[in-house]
């Protein structure tokens, strides 16, 4: 049985970030055609060019939107959605992911060397996300602790100013001015969340339609540009690929049980970006002991088992928690939330926990 789905602000949330995730594990299974020594069509790579011009930039923003509707939940609450939602996954995760490059070091593309206590100063793959992540929320949690209007205009403006005017790279490989770039996607995010949903009708068409224009625009007039550390170009096209699909999502917004799916996927997000490559790695394991592996067959499987499998596994653990009375979810790094807003899994509304997506958001 369907829930009582939320506000429609959280809905369309959920909905962008479902859309958002589904790109996250489309643009890694183009990339994984190559990995596996298969050939990547040109109309892929241009694909490929598309998501990660702004997929990424996506969920900071995403993250900021976070950071916006929780303000107000003071720094105790702030620092225990930090640890459930964002660093505790990223702990457990990128030591799995660690332990398994290892124990199959022999089937990997990447083997890990060193120590495994190098993901506290070094995160792996794509766990980078939840490091810096952890970086920029500590950050906004010290902004809003101070009370002032003015450390948190300037922690909005100063990171955006210099996405655009660009740095010259410096610093580690997380903590460097490439972190400004992520960091003006966040404090926009921070700001755009309540503005997002007030504009509609015509005007939500027309900037969605700008905002369109200017990204594909930029793109062909500068392609080189999608793989520049950041700059003007770089930025506006990272802007305009945001604004696009979070434009999208508001004017298409799904209804019915298409709109619950989504919305269940938004909500299972941070499931599927932990654990998308290892269904995506068994699919492709599954098709090669079948002689089925081609390039068509791999791309189809990895989306679908990226998607399919950790949104299930996901689901699973939401009736476990309601069976076992345990929060289970929280426990294995796939945040606090312990029912859904969109299918009854178990549990009655009344004993709802706080929702914690990709972007470590508490609902």
């Amino acid at each position: 049985m369907p829930t009582t789905p939320p506000a429609s602000r959280l809905a369309w949330l959920d909905h962008v970030r479902a859309a958002g995730i589904l790109l996250v594990v489309a643009g890694h299974a183009i990339r994984s055609l190559d990995r596996s020594g298969l050939p990547t069509a040109d109309w892929l790579v241009a694909l490929d060019d598309a998501i990660y011009s702004f997929h990424m930039p996506l969920f900071f923003m995403l993250a900021g939107m976070t950071q916006g509707l929780g303000r107000r939940k003071g720094v105790a609450a702030a620092l225990q959605a930090l640890f459930w939602g964002i660093v505790l996954p990223y702990l457990i995760w990128s030591s799995v992911w660690v332990a398994l490059k290892t124990g199959f070091a022999d089937a990997v593309n990447a083997p890990v060397t060193g120590s495994p206590f190098a993901i506290l100063w070094q995160p792996i793959d794509h766990f980078w996300f939840l490091y810096t992540l952890a970086i920029l929320r500590i950050v906004w949690i010290g902004v809003e602790a101070t009370g002032s209007a003015l450390a948190r205009r300037l922690a909005i403006l100063v990171p955006l100013v210099a996405a655009f005017v660009g740095l010259p790279a410096a610093g580690g490989p997380v903590v460097d001015t490439y972190l400004f770039f992520w960091a003006a996607f966040y404090g926009v995010g921070v700001v755009a969340v309540h503005e997002a949903p007030e504009i509609r009708g015509r005007a939500l068409v027309l900037l969605t339609l700008v905002a369109e224009v200017v990204w594909l625009g930029a793109m062909v007039l500068d392609p080189a540009a999608v793989d520049a550390d950041f700059g003007p170009v770089r930025t506006l096209i990272a802007f305009a690929g945001v604004f696009t699909l979070i434009g999208t999502v508001l004017i298409c917004a799904p209804g019915g049980l298409a709109g619950r799916l989504a919305g269940f996927v938004g909500e299972a997000s941070l499931a599927i970006f932990l654990t998308h490559t290892l269904f995506g790695a068994v699919a492709r394991l599954a098709l090669e002991r079948l002689g089925l592996l081609s390039p068509g067959t791999l791309l189809v499987a990895a989306i679908v088992a990226g998607v399919v499998g950790p949104t299930l596994a996901y689901a699973a653990v939401l009736r476990a928690d309601a069976a076992l009375g345990r929060p289970l979810a929280r426990w294995i790094g796939f945040g606090t939330q312990r029912r859904s807003h969109y299918f009854d899994l178990g549990r009655p509304a009344r004993a709802a926990g706080g929702a914690v997506s990709l972007d470590g958001r508490a609902g």
